[in-house]
């Protein structure tokens, strides 16, 4: 601040963020506009990594601009033209109830964008990382300068480098939260290496925080970050695996994601994160997957956005490693809520395609079996099977839409 200017906006172009928001904005002459497309944000060439995230106060000092729909939106305003201004969308707390065509077995992906007044944003989702006592000292430090924010001792910044030690029952809850673009925290204290332990999967996009859930009664550490962001980090899948079962395994992990999102988190709205990172939700491994596994990470990007729905709603896509030959009937294996109309596409008796190559006794025991199996949907692809072909051959009756 200085006391000749007030508060300096940022440059024209800056792509910012208000915190806890998804909506992201390009700032142009003191205003900002709303990139409401994902496909807008694909073709401006713009990354997430690089948004600012802003305080609400700081994000409120930019007045609305308009909103950019297409990258010929920002090419208007940055030659002075007036864009519309309408009020922002968030996903709604129930799904919308029309519902989609059922896409033929035959046809191509279903790529009707919806129309602006239809379409969400992609959103925020906090992952449980881990738990720890409440006098366990928990390191983290950054590639980038970084902020602690703690309820019983306040706000410290730390360098690039520089290693913050907390422990909860002196510090409280607290978040570790970075202004620079791309930052990238590690929590020295934590292991998770892959099979060789040449890597630990213990880095971290978006902000971290320490936080006692009275749910669980624990000390979680929980990672927040885009929705996106967190699809392409999930280790479910192998590298070497064909591109098309890659695709397929994208859409159907951000499916029961998402479900999930929508419905208060899989624990509940009272739980302190919406998923954990383990198999019994969905394999995170965080920043180090993304150059262990490239084309995962790639195979994430090309389907950003798009989703599974059955009765219009964003469908609850369980899939396993192995079916042992013939898909479980969700209702019987699971009961309970996978007993009504809404999970019909989980009905079972599917039969992987002929030359599946079945796993050993001890991985089908602990597979549940239940909507697309790893195994068979490995082999449609190397019989030549699209990523649709394959979900909508396990997943029965749903239809597959961008949804951002």
């Amino acid at each position: 601040q200085y006391p000749d200017k007030g508060e300096l906006p940022y440059p024209d172009g800056t792509l910012v963020r208000q915190e806890g928001r998804p909506e992201m904005y390009l700032v142009y002459k003191g205003k900002k506009y709303w990139i409401e497309t994902y496909d807008a944000f694909q073709k401006l060439k713009l990354s997430i990594t690089k948004a600012i995230t802003l305080k609400a106060d700081a994000a409120a000092a930019y007045a609305m601009g308009g909103v950019i729909t297409t990258p010929d939106d920002w090419s208007a305003v940055r030659s002075g033209k007036q864009l519309t201004i309408k009020p922002l969308l968030a996903i709604p707390s129930t799904p919308r109830q029309t519902t989609p065509p059922i896409v033929p077995t035959s046809a191509p992906i279903a790529t009707a964008t919806p129309p602006p007044s239809q379409q969400i944003s992609s959103p925020l989702i906090r992952i449980g990382i881990f738990s720890s006592g409440n006098g366990d000292d928990v390191l983290v430090t950054a590639n980038a300068p970084f902020t602690t924010v703690s309820t019983k001792t306040g706000e410290r910044e730390y360098r690039a480098g520089e290693t913050a030690t907390i422990r909860w029952q002196d510090a409280g809850d607290t978040r570790f939260v970075s202004q620079s673009p791309g930052v990238i925290f590690t929590v020295p204290s934590y292991t998770l290496y892959n099979w060789n332990k040449s890597i630990n999967f213990n880095m971290f996009r978006g902000t971290l925080e320490l936080k006692y859930s009275q749910k669980s009664n624990k000390v979680w550490m929980v990672n927040e970050l885009p929705f996106e962001e967190y699809i392409a980090d999930l280790g479910e899948a192998l590298n070497t695996d064909a591109l098309e079962y890659q695709k397929a395994f994208s859409i159907a992990s951000r499916s029961y994601a998402l479900f999930h999102l929508q419905n208060g988190g899989k624990y509940g709205s009272n739980e302190v994160f919406h998923l954990n990172n383990t198999s019994s939700d969905q394999v995170y491994r965080g920043y180090a997957w993304e150059a262990y596994a490239p084309n995962l990470v790639a195979a994430a990007q090309a389907t950003a956005g798009y989703v599974m729905k059955y009765n219009g709603k964003v469908a609850r896509a369980v899939y396993s490693s192995d079916s042992g030959g013939t898909t479980n009937n969700a209702c019987s294996y699971f009961r309970g809520e996978f007993c009504s109309a809404d999970y019909g596409y989980l009905t079972g008796g599917v039969k992987d395609p002929e030359g599946t190559v079945r796993r050993d006794a001890a991985s089908l025991s602990a597979s549940h079996g239940v909507g697309m199996s790893a195994t068979g949907a490995r082999r449609l692809a190397e019989l030549g099977k699209t990523y649709t072909e394959i979900l909508m051959y396990y997943y029965l009756g749903v239809s597959i839409e961008k949804i951002y």
